[in-house]
């Protein structure tokens, strides 16, 4: 991407962000250095988190890559984390906030669900000590994502929509639905699959409607999703973080 030539890029690009996102033309698309990075799952995608800001990235042909355009309203935020869904059709971000946007990646827009839910977003995420720094999909749950943080895995159910009193219905809060877990053979607890009863008792739901919160891993590292629906986790030994704790204040104990 750093070596990508400015002059390779979709005519209708410009158009499409606005040419100059006021965070940067698109002639300085990877020139600055690139802090985040991901490509969609059918390849055809790439995205850059830049210093100008967020630019998207489109494969014509094998050796051919082409910058499609600034994803607009990002260029003077903070991105955290990025990621394509299975369908390759959009884009994911999250911010310094912990909220998140998804994004069209043809036309560059936002989604109909941001358009609509974003104001929405759990609070349990929102108000989360730390920050995401990671975003995973489960090809075989379309409508979901896992974000990541060093204390926690969100997972985030998009298809279930919000309750009704967050869109001002006077009816009371929604209630509380018990989660069941997928488990392996050998009866291990992964993630929320539906509705039913909970297996595991370190599977904690916080009462969002349409997130679950998982917090068995911690300080965590990397989170990947492998088959059955089990997660692949890199936890820091918490060994590695005393030896990064400020040193103990000495007290002399009296009589000594």
């Amino acid at each position: 991407l750093c070596s990508a030539k400015p002059g390779t890029r979709d005519k209708d690009a410009e158009a499409s962000s606005g040419g100059d996102e006021k965070g940067g033309h698109a002639d300085k698309a990877g020139i600055g250095a690139v802090r985040e990075l991901a490509v969609s799952r059918d390849g055809r995608w790439v995205c850059s988190v830049e210093s100008s800001g967020v630019a998207l990235w489109k494969f014509k042909s094998r050796d051919s890559l082409r910058f499609r355009g600034w994803v607009p309203g990002l260029s003077k935020k903070v991105v955290t984390a990025i990621g394509f869904p299975p369908d390759s059709q959009s884009l994911v971000a999250t911010l310094s906030d912990n909220t998140f946007l998804i994004f069209k990646c043809d036309t560059l827009a936002l989604s109909e669900w941001s358009q609509e839910f974003t104001a929405y977003i759990p609070r349990s995420i929102k108000d989360h000590p730390q920050k995401i720094f990671q975003i995973c999909f489960d090809p075989s749950l379309p409508f979901s994502m896992f974000l990541v943080t060093s204390t926690a895995i969100f997972h985030v159910d998009l298809e279930k929509g919000l309750p009704d009193n967050t869109k001002g219905s006077a009816s009371g809060p929604a209630r509380k639905k018990r989660i069941q877990y997928a488990a392996d053979e050998a009866g291990g607890g992964h993630y929320p699959v539906g509705v039913g009863v909970r297996t595991k008792s370190h599977h904690r739901s916080h009462g969002d409607h349409m997130c679950n919160v998982i917090r068995r891993y911690q300080p965590l590292q990397f989170v990947g999703l492998a088959k059955n629906r089990k997660f692949v986790v890199v936890e820091t030994p918490w060994m590695d973080v005393v030896k990064n704790l400020p040193p103990p204040v000495y007290r002399h104990k009296y009589g000594t």
